[in-house]
């Protein structure tokens, strides 16, 4: 019963290491995509209302385009209206799955709009990959030393108890020898057909015989 139990107790550290700490290692990461991509939005919904409203007099439509192109590589960044119809489109796609951050911009002399920054989690995802390989590996060892060392420990302790017991029993059967020989009373030991098997030398006295001799003889 006990290899079982530490063998489940080994399997149930494995397995929170494992698994909680790829899960931890994607939840923040997660999270901090998430806010860096707000702030990203928000900043450059500010950088595109400064930009424009120098061009103000001349139109800002035709200056969106470029400068949504300002932006880091790896986002898409659309100019919504206030209805989410597209005025303005910037970079591809990002392939599933994939964070947005939106950011209200106020455009000079036209009607409120919204920026849309979107961008993929794949990256997090192999990161968080890599982790998991990482935690797997070192689940498993740490499998192997929290089943190892308690398993080693008890095989220990139960040697151990063994040699206590044998010791103990070595020295009960020494005392019960010494007050065999040394008993002032006479005691013969008969097997179940009623011979003689042993004998203490008082008994062999009281009977004038060698304890040899009263060996294997009828009681």
């Amino acid at each position: 019963p006990w290899l079982g139990a530490v063998t489940a107790a080994a399997a149930l550290v494995a397995l929170v290491i494992g698994v909680g700490g790829p899960a931890g290692y994607l939840a923040v990461g997660w999270h901090t995509e998430k806010a860096q991509l707000e702030v990203s939005a928000r900043l450059q919904a500010m950088q595109m209302v400064h930009a424009l409203e120098s061009r103000a007099t001349s139109g800002w439509r035709p200056h969106v385009g470029p400068h949504l192109a300002q932006g880091p590589v790896d986002e898409r960044r659309r100019l919504l209206d206030a209805e989410g119809a597209p005025v303005a489109d910037h970079g591809a796609v990002p392939p599933g799955p994939a964070l947005h951050a939106t950011a209200p911009v106020a455009l000079p002399g036209g009607p409120p709009a919204t920026l849309r920054v979107e961008r993929s989690m794949r990256p997090l995802l192999a990161r968080t990959a890599a982790v998991a390989l990482a935690f797997a590996i070192l689940a498993g060892g740490v499998f192997m030393l929290v089943r190892q060392v308690p398993l080693r420990l008890l095989r220990r302790t139960m040697d151990t108890l063994a040699q206590h017991q044998a010791r103990a029993r070595r020295e009960l059967e020494q005392y019960v020898e010494v007050l065999f020989e040394q008993a002032v009373d006479g005691i013969l030991v008969f097997d179940g057909e009623g011979l003689v098997r042993s004998c203490n030398p008082r008994a062999a006295a009281l009977l004038g015989q060698g304890a040899e001799a009263l060996l294997e003889t009828p009681l």
